[in-house]
């Protein structure tokens, strides 16, 4: 199973609140956590990126805490 897919399984199987929207796109090398939708801006109030091989934890509503690290984006590439 390659990253994608692991992480695809994991979200589905996660109540995520509206408004929070994580994203690990191969190649960037980090994770970017987007909180507090803006819908007349049509932006977030607040984007966290955090390098692979660091903990990303999100900051709000039921998945308040859930931390993704090394173990899922695996450590620091380049």
């Amino acid at each position: 199973m390659d990253l994608d897919q692991a992480l695809w399984e994991m979200w589905k199987s996660m109540d995520v609140p509206q408004g929070i929207h994580v994203e690990i796109i191969e190649g960037f090398d980090a994770v970017t956590v987007l909180t507090g939708p803006d819908p007349e801006r049509r932006a977030y109030a607040t984007s966290t990126r955090v390098p692979y091989g660091k903990e990303a934890v999100i900051p709000e509503g039921p998945a308040k805490g859930f931390v993704i690290g090394p173990e899922i984006t695996g450590e620091r590439r380049g």
